[in-house]
């Protein structure tokens, strides 16, 4: 049977795409397998999942991994990410992400302006790429309806990845999820395949991590610059 919307997630099979985690991402990790997971899901790193290549290359071995076996969700974790033990169980059994196809965990990007995942789909530019365009309003709980988000930590129902690769021909060897198109990333290139097969996509505000790197910030420095600016934005515009 298909797990579909309502239908809740099932049972999980997890894996980590180019592996070039460093120690915060491995002690996560060691604590999420011993508490995190529950008896049914399955690790998809074996040993045909390819280690340190470049992205999307190991995305899509997840996937087929994935499809070879018989798990109903598949939860991608990138390895710059970190959390709470307990997050991928907050994020499949929380009722109000039974309604969506996939579930991106609620993370900020890490170069910039502190912003947190979901974007809107624009129309595409002149070369054919699908333009994206930050949210006018991000919430602070719940789960927010988006067009796209990011792959830090991610739940995808299985049906989504099997129609892709019936569109493409139904090789898994030349089927590809994920794939850079032009300027987008694999990202964007996944969320806009999904839209075209309908998908409903959400961020679960409440299921927070972090992504790391250089400057890392949280959900929390977000609110703060966030409300810092409309502040601001009042002081101009009485001044």
């Amino acid at each position: 049977m298909t797990l579909h919307r309502g239908d809740g997630f099932g049972s999980i099979g997890i894996g980590v795409p180019y592996m070039k985690g460093g120690y915060a991402f491995f002690r996560w990790w060691t604590w999420l397998l011993a508490g995190g997971l529950e008896n049914d899901d399955q690790l998809l790193n074996t040993a045909e999942v390819p280690g340190e290549v470049p992205i999307p290359t190991a995305h899509n071995a997840i996937v087929r991994e994935f499809l070879a076996g018989p798990c109903d969700t598949l939860c991608i974790l990138e390895d710059d990410h970190v959390g709470p033990q307990d997050v991928v169980r907050q994020m499949r059994n929380k009722a109000e992400n039974f309604d969506f196809d996939v579930v991106c965990a609620n993370y900020t990007n890490r170069r910039g302006t502190p912003y947190p995942m979901g974007w809107l789909f624009g129309d595409s530019d002149a070369r054919g790429h699908s333009c994206v365009f930050r949210l006018d309003r991000v919430m602070e709980t719940g789960t927010q309806e988006v067009d796209g988000a990011g792959l830090g930590l991610v739940l995808i129902r299985r049906w989504m990845l099997e129609a892709i690769l019936e569109q493409a021909g139904g090789k898994p060897a030349e089927c590809f999820w994920f794939n850079w198109k032009g300027d987008n990333s694999q990202d964007i290139d996944f969320y806009y395949q999904i839209k075209q097969l309908g998908a409903r996509v959400g961020v679960d505000r409440d299921a927070r991590i972090g992504h790391s790197g250089k400057y890392t910030w949280r959900f929390e420095d977000f609110i703060r610059w966030r409300d810092a600016s409309q502040a601001q934005q009042e002081v101009t515009q009485d001044g």
